[in-house]
């Protein structure tokens, strides 16, 4: 390409993408935001003067990752080589161009104008940013850490917030709701017992202790729902976890039961309120805790206690 061709395209894209104003609001600005154009594909221009050929420039909208839609076009063609033919060419200006003189230089013009952007974008307030990532943990094994980037820096829109996200602590809920407030009781079953999970932080995974007791008072009126109660180790005879099903579940109720106890190795008289810890972990795209024995995300339990004798 020789130097007019580039002078014609550097100004090309300095006239569809000079530096932006700043906006005075955050969010998405008008038309979006455009990256620069760039050649794709073939980088050579098959001829050698008069605007005879075009070179194939793309462009994206790097806004679009910030839930920013642009408005004009992603691809056009540029004409390539456009200093006039010499004499004896049998032309100096291929169709549609003319000869004609551009900042001082005698080039095939005019030079395309893009006219598919009908507005003038412009700098958000703080810049646009990417979504966080997933968390993941650190090369030194210390810590949950996310990034996001800014996509606005390339086109000289900085971004004022972090970047990066950092955390000791396992980014799930350190609790679980305590369903006390009778919304998962059912005619049979009703909330009876609960303790929080304790969570670990490396491992981003937590345990509920479920009680495997079979006597809640002296009149024993309540009772957990313990193992053989019913004197078998039938499916009503083994303890009843109730769940607060988490928003991002597909559930026909945000109810939900399961009996995750083996009741093989414990006694059905015992006294010494026998526990089986309860697994969970996090679901670090989600950020809610899931149930390990069938993948429930959840949000809150309890155990359940029978209503009948």
């Amino acid at each position: 390409m020789n130097r007019i061709s580039v002078f014609i395209v550097l100004l090309f894209i300095s006239l569809a993408s000079a530096g932006l104003s700043a906006c005075g609001t955050s969010g998405c600005p008008t038309g979006g935001i455009w990256s620069d154009w760039t050649v794709t594909g073939n980088t050579n221009c098959s001829t050698s003067c008069g605007s005879c050929s075009s070179l194939y420039y793309t462009r994206i909208c790097i806004s679009e990752l910030a839930g920013c839609n642009c408005t004009g076009d992603t691809s056009r063609y540029i004409p390539c080589n456009t200093d006039v033919c010499a004499y004896p060419s049998q032309k100096s200006c291929c169709t549609p161009y003319v000869p004609m003189v551009i900042d001082g230089s005698y080039i095939c013009g005019p030079i395309p104008v893009d006219k598919s952007s009908s507005t003038t974008s412009c700098c958000p307030t703080g810049g646009l940013l990417s979504d966080w990532s997933l968390y993941g943990r650190n090369d030194e094994n210390t810590a949950w850490i996310r990034t996001r980037e800014c996509l606005t820096t390339d086109v000289g829109c900085a971004c004022t917030d972090n970047l990066i996200e950092t955390s000791t602590a396992c980014p799930c809920p350190t609790t679980l709701v305590d369903l006390t407030d009778t919304s998962c009781n059912t005619v049979n079953y009703a909330e009876a017992y609960y303790s929080n999970i304790v969570v670990n932080d490396t491992k981003c995974e937590a345990t509920f202790s479920m009680q495997a007791s079979n006597y809640t008072n002296s009149g024993n009126s309540e009772k957990y729902i313990y193992c053989g109660h019913d004197g078998n180790y039938t499916s009503s005879g083994t303890p009843i976890i109730l769940f607060q099903i988490s928003p991002n579940e597909t559930k026909a109720t945000t109810c939900q039961f399961d009996r995750p106890f083996d009741c093989g190795a414990i006694s059905t008289e015992s006294t010494a309120h026998p526990t089986v810890p309860i697994s969970f972990t996090c679901d670090l795209e989600a950020l809610t805790w899931q149930y390990d024995y069938n993948g429930w995300h959840v949000t809150g339990y309890n155990q359940a206690m029978i209503l009948y004798d």
